[in-house]
């Protein structure tokens, strides 16, 4: 499949499907088919939406006391610092994941990064854009986790 088409959703839509249907086909799930055990417990972030520091500080405390424990933070090109301290104050136990939704540049990444794991941020997520490939370098692997 990777030869056919590129990476990206499609493929990985067409990938999961395939999966899907070669368990059905075996009357089996699909943990079974590729013989893995399921965790016990399933972690799944709660998301923190795009508005300002103090909103999405406010938001990001009200997950966390309903029980929350990660949360995956929405960003955009914009006050960038001054809403990761607004959260990271207000939830400073919390795991946190950033999605920058491919709004970053290259340009001052490394900088952002930083700012990230001086916050200690588990991950981030798509800083920049798909095509964007001269800032996928080593400057920010060693910073935090990249996905």
């Amino acid at each position: 499949m990777q030869k056919i088409l590129p990476a990206g959703a499609a493929r990985n839509a067409l990938d999961c499907a395939l999966w899907d249907l070669a368990a059905r086909k075996q009357q089996q799930s699909l943990a079974d088919l590729i013989g893995i055990t399921l965790p016990g417990t399933v972690i799944t972030a709660q998301t923190v939406v795009i508005g300002t520091p103090d909103q999405m500080a406010n938001s990001a405390s009200t997950l966390w006391q309903a029980g929350a424990k990660l949360l995956k933070v929405k960003l955009d090109n914009h006050l960038i610092s001054e809403r990761m301290v607004a959260i990271r104050t207000a939830v400073p136990d919390a795991t946190l994941i950033v999605d920058a939704n491919e709004s970053w540049r290259a340009e001052g990444l490394a900088a952002r990064c930083q700012l990230l794991a001086d916050l200690g941020v588990a991950m981030l997520e798509q800083p920049l854009p798909a095509q964007d490939r001269c800032g996928t370098g080593e400057f920010y692997s060693s910073v935090a986790d990249l996905c």
